[in-house]
């Protein structure tokens, strides 16, 4: 298996380990080593912060006010009560309790002993890793941060031994990513300034070389002649890869926008909708949410129509997504589902290429992958030039203009990211393979924190790109809706010409929004008619919106800031709009 002679390779030269333990370790590392140290805390929390602290660390013992660990031994060191911690003569304490900080702080107080609170030094550099500590609970945003900020000690370091003990540690970092761009650039900028075991670094780069050579290799000779792939790229909008607004023109995706002169792109492509849940279900289900009753918030996949398709005709079906969304029937065969949210994209990516690797049988394999921290709110990647900006996703927050900047060049900054790793990963794959890449929905005004006007252009315009051997070059630019995504996959599957349905247009629609936090915030700017949902029509020249609340809007495309729902000459074209979408009911939204 690859991912097992990956980890093999990594172990063989001691580059294998935790990456949260490593973060942490560096910053008990700055403790001197002559200090008498004791741990507070409960003793589970001491005996899990015990695995961060190295055996070079002068520890006198464990200090717990539960009577009931007193006497017992971890990892060697005894437990006593926290009554009991002025007589040790220690130097300092490490807090191993993070609800319990404060009052631990407190006991010590009136003390010599000096408080070392790891939370704390640790939120200094983001306040997303400590939920990883506090919780063992890894996710791309921590590990991420945890790669800016050994890359801040490296480059902050005092002495050439310090400099050289934290490159290393952001080499692992990158490997443990599976970021082969950067871990490949700090080797050789640890062989370059010849750090300790340099030489030993040559040859993990040798290694490491000719392992991803020989992978590669591998996977371009697959027998197979129809691999498919499908990568969800989420919240990414169709000017990303077309250009950019401001000074800029440039695209952030250069090789995604590469790729769209090289398939088939799909220039009117519009989502169904403008949250993940609902455009995912839509597609797997070819209906849009508000006409499946509502109520059909996840996929079954034994009832969507291409998948159960392609599982006829033989394919090994793999779906890296939010298992919150996309579920099977255990007994249907060669389906395997598994949960993306939360991994860095250059982890998914090696999955990814690892199953095309392990396949023994060489069977035809298709393959949906989703992307969303680096593409996402909060936009983090594994290359910021700046400490990253956090707030939590789900959050209704409307940013200062320090911080819209920052989040302008942080998104940039991840889109870039991303793009890089897909060419990387891409470069694995025969040119029989076939690509599709494309958005859930695209991003509003993404420096603002609700996105208020949800139904504009850059919501709901997206990226379709299809690439392979077979795929015709050629922009398609008729409306194109992604619930019909099914029957293009089937198309390319049976090697059959690309065909779009015939649409007049194409209908968007929004769920009534149940979160309360998001209802209010929506309510204190003045957009509550967001809170009932709504159905939208947008033509080839224009948009019309019917809220839940019965409120209506009516644009002519470009324009979208003009509502010309009152305008005498538009009366005929509204009421034939509004008639399509009244004759559908509205869920019912309870206050």
């Amino acid at each position: 298996m690859l991912n097992e002679k990956l980890n093999s390779l990594l172990k063989k030269y001691d580059l294998l380990y935790s990456p949260t333990k490593n973060l942490t370790s560096s910053i008990i590392d700055k403790i001197p080593n002559h200090y008498k140290l004791g741990l507070r805390g409960s003793t589970p929390r001491m005996g899990k912060m015990l695995e961060y602290i190295p055996k070079s660390k002068n520890i006198i013992g464990l200090f717990d006010k539960d009577l009931n660990f007193v006497g017992q031994k971890i990892e060697g060191y005894t437990v006593f009560s926290s009554e009991e911690i002025h007589k040790f003569q220690l130097d300092a304490v490490i807090i191993a309790h993070h609800d319990y900080r404060d009052e631990i702080k407190k006991e010590l107080e009136n003390t010599n002993i000096k408080a070392i609170d790891i939370y704390e030094e640790l939120k200094k550099i983001d306040d997303a890793i400590i939920p990883e500590l506090m919780h063992n609970f890894h996710n791309s945003i921590t590990e991420y941060t945890t790669a800016y900020a050994l890359k801040e000690f490296y480059i902050n370091g005092k002495d050439k031994e310090k400099k050289g003990y934290y490159l290393k540690e952001l080499i692992v970092q990158y490997l443990y990513l599976r970021d082969f761009i950067f871990a490949d650039k700090y080797i050789n900028e640890y062989i370059e300034y010849k750090f300790k075991d340099y030489l030993l670094l040559q040859e993990v780069a040798y290694e490491l070389r000719n392992f991803l050579f020989r992978a590669k290799k591998s996977i371009k000779e697959r027998a197979v002649k129809n691999d498919i792939s499908l990568f969800i790229i989420d919240a990414l909008r169709a000017i990303d890869i077309l250009s950019r607004e401001g000074k800029d023109k440039t695209s952030d995706m250069p090789y995604l926008k590469t790729l769209s002169k090289k398939g088939t792109f799909f220039t009117n492509a519009f989502s169904p909708s403008t949250f993940t849940r609902e455009s995912i279900t839509a597609i797997f289900n070819e209906k849009n949410i508000l006409d499946s009753n509502l109520k059909i918030n996840e996929v079954d996949l034994k009832n969507s129509r291409w998948i159960q398709e392609l599982n006829k005709m033989n394919y090994k079906i793999l779906i890296n997504v939010n298992k919150n969304i996309v579920r099977t029937n255990e007994s249907i065969k060669n389906i395997e589902i598994k949960n993306s949210r939360f991994k860095p994209a250059p982890q998914i990516l090696w999955d990814f290429i690892c199953n095309l690797y392990d396949d023994n049988n060489n069977n035809n394999i298709f393959s949906l992958d989703h992307f969303i921290i680096e593409s996402h709110k909060p936009y983090y990647c594994g290359d910021h030039r700046n400490k990253p900006f956090y707030y939590r996703p789900s959050s209704a927050k409307i940013f200062n203009e320090d911080e819209k900047s920052t989040f302008y060049y942080q998104r940039k900054e991840s889109l870039k990211y991303l793009d890089k790793q897909l060419q990387f990963y891409m470069e694995f794959l025969s040119e029989k393979h076939k690509m599709t890449f494309f958005s859930d929905h695209g991003n509003g005004n993404f420096i603002d924190g609700a996105d208020e006007n949800r139904y504009q252009e850059s919501m709901i315009h997206v990226p379709l790109i299809i690439v392979g051997k077979d795929i015709p070059i050629e922009e398609k630019r008729q409306l194109f809706s992604m619930i019909d995504l099914g029957s293009i996959v089937l198309s390319i599957a049976k090697d059959i010409d690309i065909k779009v349905k015939d649409r007049d247009y194409i209908e968007v629609q929004l769920e009534p929004i149940y979160n309360k936090m998001l209802k209010e915030f929506y309510i204190s700017v003045g957009a509550e008619r967001y809170i009932t949902g709504f159905r939208v029509i947008r033509g080839e020249n224009d948009k019309y919106v019917l809220f839940g609340d019965g409120t209506e809007e009516y644009y002519i495309l470009p324009d979208e800031k003009n509502n010309h729902i009152n305008d005498e000459k538009n009366k005929e074209r509204i009421k034939y709009l509004s008639e399509k979408l009244r004759s559908k009911a509205f869920p019912r939204v309870n206050n």
